[in-house]
């Protein structure tokens, strides 16, 4: 996975897709238009008809009056599009009593040739009753044949992975959203593809509930050329509450809401301010960065330090504690767009000296460029790297706070194939243990997983073969519970392990001969989770619940809760039920009880992190741009 041939990197800007939804209401206006045109009359009218005209037209006001509706600001859009409908068949009643007139008014005149015509649709109208009159009941029948720009809804399956045609090929498909399962939502279409952001803590309290939120995040870019990349700065504002219509006979799709506490109600959504309407506020300041980001990680007790790993093999640190004092001095207002933005890098919203400032602290000893990177959540300052050749660095903060030491402590020795050849193996992901200062994790390539102690330099504590013919792309170390440890496939697996179970079971040690041995039985994962059919590209355990984690493959996020159990009574009973067919006992088969949400739409999705302020806030990164949500059953 760390190889450059399976981390694709897009050059071109990605824009935006128009809503079909969108394009079928204009078709669709565009077909009433030409079929129902307002006919003038033809015929002319004599002074004996006066009083016949004013009984038609009072006749027809009171017809108006029947019909009318009033206008409701809250009723949905789609009375207004009945109403059209309504209004166009009475355009069409109207029309067919002129044309009857018009053919009565052309047979007593038929020894005229020179009748006046209207125009030319009207004219092929006439024509084609004509030589239909002496069946009139074929009149009012419309051609469903004749029928243009009908719009097919389709279904699709998230673990089914990409959707292909007949020839094997992928296809890109959009998605339409559906607002019921959401609590919030917000897009994001940066100028750039990011394949890595980190989220910035704030001083606006923990565990925050109320809407509107506000959040601040930095990201990094996948420009076409190296020097147009850039490290970006931004704060995300007036984040409210999506509007749901109040229907008590509709029921919520995904049911009610997901607590597991009983009896802990949300109250602070139903407060007014939850339920203000606001457009997002986007601020943002650039710095400049040479060369793609592959990897953007800030430390946790300094939130102003922040680490890239830049794809021209460097390692770069950035202080932004400038750009995050204007956030604070700005007071939520910038020149930013709302709802679905885009991001553009423009003198008018970034600093120039910011700009023009690069890293303090640049790190040049890796042999080529990496993807793994973490910061210690107990040492201040360390930090660990890896790259595409297997090769870990510690990074050690000086006493001066501006310089950091970095040695080069970990090389991971080659991966023996079966014919006697050895391959290289890449460090995909690195993560410090939550609890220890000096312990470490590491994914590698080849389906290895490797625990370090930097006390014991140059060989690995334990390195048991966890996803045997894959590779083990992301990594993550529950914060609460620390001896259980995530992971994700090359091939789509999720697992979930416990540390514990790694003494004996796995194969252990430093050297070649013993680190690249896979014949000795690998430790029993606590859950495994082989539905996804795309590689896992992020895994995150949840900041507050030590059992809920969010992880993304190539076509959707997706969050699990591990407490929920399976109802064995009932999937017993489904399996004896032999009216569903075998194709829907599969799927259902596939979908896991502690799949709690699915989140799609995007294009190759990267990375997916949980806020760690915000209850339940989930934001993502795809090569279409950056997602913000919050799930309605969370």
């Amino acid at each position: 996975m760390g190889k450059k041939s399976k981390r694709q990197r897009a050059n071109n800007n990605v824009n935006t897709n128009s809503s079909n939804q969108q394009k079928h209401q204009s078709t669709i206006g565009g077909q009433n238009k030409q079929n129902n045109p307002k006919q003038p009359r033809t015929t002319t009218t004599s002074n004996n008809n006066k009083y016949d005209d004013e009984s038609t037209h009072k006749r027809q006001e009171e017809e108006s009056m029947d019909n009318l509706r009033f206008e409701d600001p809250f009723v949905d859009e789609i009375i207004k599009e009945e109403n059209a409908v309504d209004d166009n068949s009475e355009n069409d009643d109207d029309d067919d009593d002129e044309i009857e007139e018009d053919m009565n008014d052309a047979d007593m005149n038929e020894d005229d040739d020179d009748a006046p015509s209207s125009s030319s649709s009207k004219m092929k109208t006439s024509s084609a009753l004509s030589s239909n009159k002496d069946h009139p009941a074929s009149m009012n029948i419309p051609d469903m044949g004749e029928a243009e720009d009908v719009e097919v809804i389709q279904s699709w399956h998230p673990l089914l992975g990409h959707q292909k045609d007949s020839a094997g090929n992928r296809v890109d498909i959009d998605l339409e959203m559906d607002p019921t399962a959401y609590k919030m939502y917000t897009t994001l279409s940066p100028e750039w593809p990011c394949l890595s952001f980190a989220f910035l803590t704030d001083h606006l309290g923990e565990a925050r509930s109320r809407y509107p939120h506000s959040l601040q995040a930095v990201i990094g870019t996948q420009a076409s050329t190296p020097s147009a990349n850039q490290v970006t700065v931004l704060k995300l504002s007036d984040l409210s509450k999506l509007p749901h219509d109040t229907d008590e006979d509709e029921e919520d799709i995904l049911g009610e809401e997901y607590d597991k506490e009983t009896g802990d109600d949300d109250e602070d959504s139903s407060d007014e301010d939850d339920n203000v309407d606001l457009d997002p506020i986007l601020e943002h300041y650039s710095l400049s960065h040479y060369g793609g980001v592959n990897r953007i990680r800030v430390m946790p007790q300094n939130q102003n330090i922040v680490a890239t790993w830049s794809d021209v093999g460097t390692v770069h640190l950035y202080d932004i504690e400038e750009i995050r004092n204007r956030f604070e001095l700005s007071e939520g207002r910038g020149g930013g767009a709302g709802g679905t933005g885009t991001m553009h890098s423009s003198t008018s919203n970034s600093n120039p000296k910011n700009n023009n400032n690069g890293p303090f602290f640049s790190y040049e000893g890796h042999s080529t460029e990496g993807f793994a990177m973490d910061w210690s959540d107990v040492q201040e300052g360390a930090l660990a790297t890896g790259d595409n050749d297997g090769n870990i660095h510690v990074w050690t903060r000086n006493e001066d706070g501006s310089s950091y030491t970095v040695s080069p402590s970990y090389e991971t020795p080659p991966h023996q194939n079966n014919h006697n050849t050895s391959t290289m193996i890449s460090i995909e992901d690195v993560q410090w243990s939550p609890s220890e200062a000096t312990v470490f994790a590491a994914a590698e390539s080849h389906g290895h997983l490797a625990i370090y102690d930097t006390r014991a330099p140059h060989r690995a504590m334990l390195r048991p073969y966890l996803h045997p013919n894959t590779d083990v792309n992301v990594l993550s170390w529950n914060k609460i519970v620390s001896n259980l440890l995530a992971t994700g496939g090359d091939d789509g697996t999720l697992c979930v392990w416990d540390l514990r179970h790694f003494g004996g079971g796995g194969n252990t040690g430093g050297e070649t001969k013993s680190s690249t041995n896979t014949g000795s039985a690998a430790p029993t994962p606590l859950a495994r989770f082989t539905c996804h059919q795309t590689p896992v590209t992020s895994v995150e355990w949840h900041p507050t619940d030590e059992s809920m984690l969010a992880m993304s493959d190539e076509v959707g996020v997706y969050i699990y809760d591990l407490s929920v159990e399976e109802d064995l009574p009932s999937s017993q009973a489904s399996k004896k039920d032999t009216t569903l067919t075998s194709e829907i006992q599969q799927l259902v088969a596939d979908i896991p009880p502690q799949l709690l949400f699915c989140h799609s739409g995007s294009k190759q999705f990267k990375e997916c992190h949980w806020h760690p302020q915000i209850t339940s806030c989930v934001m993502t990164t795809a090569y279409s741009g950056f997602s913000v949500f919050v799930p309605s059953n969370l």
